[in-house]
């Protein structure tokens, strides 16, 4: 391929993206004030969030009590800081590095 040809394709590939990124938006424009989509908007982002939560603590390895509580303090201190201050990475990185500290101390 020449450099016309790897540009064209590069072209193509992003008009293609963009368009199916816009899609939904330019779809249902005439009913982003309904109720149900309203809901949808509100209830999704939490929901989204436990499913990753529960994905990602059901990788680690809970065979040991020290593991266990390591897992809970850091899942505790990530939800404790968001109710209180409301700031995602806050809540992430703090709650990551209570799990990481833990592991590191208990072995």
């Amino acid at each position: 391929m020449d450099n016309t040809e790897v540009l064209m394709v590069l072209v193509t590939m992003a008009v293609a993206t963009f368009m199916t990124r816009a899609f939904p938006f330019v779809a249902l424009a005439g009913v982003a004030d309904h109720p149900l989509i309203r809901r949808f908007g509100r209830l999704l982002p939490p929901m989204v969030m436990v499913v990753l939560v529960v994905y990602g603590i059901s990788g680690m390895p809970l065979d040991q009590i020290r593991s266990v509580l390591a897992v809970a303090s850091g899942v505790v201190a990530t939800v404790a800081l968001h109710c209180l201050f409301r700031h995602v990475l806050l809540s992430i990185f703090v709650g990551t590095g209570v799990y990481m500290t833990l592991i590191a101390l208990v072995g």
